[in-house]
């Protein structure tokens, strides 16, 4: 009973009314501002090495408490954050609000059409939002997301795959509570909304070791771009 609770969207979008429970539902541990901010800048330096040449304009499609894109800031001169949760959205102003307050906006949506802006982007990336959407969600978000892309910007987007069935994270809340990825559903996803694969690689999040780059991941980075920006 308590599996399929957990499952519901609703309890995701209403978790983060504190900085703690915030955190936990994103990253699974009650961890410092400090700690959470070092696991990002892990994290996002697998981004890092597949950004386009120009990349001033920075969209994050569930930002969540805003570590990934406060460890990007170095990259881009604008960068904004989208979610679903106004928890995570007040918490990630919040912790962003001293030398990132010009440079990030967090902004709150209600989960259905991607806003529109009137400046289009040059990366538009997404990490761990994908496997908590409904198919038909994901599909219109990725189009959506895709429209706004600037000619030779890149989609950075982690899909959790059918290969963590067997993962903890999975069955702590049941296989039921996540959409899980094949590579060639991806790939399918990503052609349907006209843009191009670049590369599918294995993620590796907070470890992306040596030894962590031999065993097989349960999750995929997708790096995807419009047809005509193909070199």
């Amino acid at each position: 009973m308590l599996r399929r609770v957990l499952a519901q969207s609703w309890v995701w979008r209403l978790s983060g009314i504190s900085y703690p429970t915030a955190v936990v539902a994103t990253h699974g541990s009650l961890v410092g501002p400090s700690t959470y901010f070092d696991r990002c800048r892990i994290q996002v330096s697998q981004l890092r090495v597949h950004l386009p040449p120009v990349h001033r304009r920075v969209l994050e499609f569930g930002s969540g408490l805003g570590g990934n894109l406060v460890a990007l800031s170095s990259e881009f001169e604008q960068g904004i954050g989208l979610d679903v949760n106004r928890g995570f959205v007040r918490i990630a102003a919040r912790l962003t609000s001293g030398q990132y307050r010009e440079k990030i906006r967090f902004l709150w949506y209600d989960g259905k059409l991607v806003p529109r802006f009137h400046d289009g982007f040059d990366v538009i990336f997404s990490i761990g939002v994908f496997e908590r959407l409904a198919r038909d969600v994901v599909e219109r978000s990725v189009r959506d997301l895709a429209s706004q892309l600037n000619p030779g910007g890149r989609l950075l987007l982690y899909f959790l795959s059918t290969r963590a069935a067997g993962q903890p994270l999975v069955e702590r809340l049941g296989v039921q509570a996540y959409t899980l990825w094949t590579r060639q559903e991806i790939a399918g996803l990503l052609s349907r909304a006209g843009l191009r694969v670049v590369t599918l690689e294995d993620w590796y999040g907070w470890d992306s070791s040596a030894a962590a780059r031999r065993l097989a991941k349960p999750a995929d980075l997708c790096v995807a771009t419009l047809p005509e920006a193909a070199s």
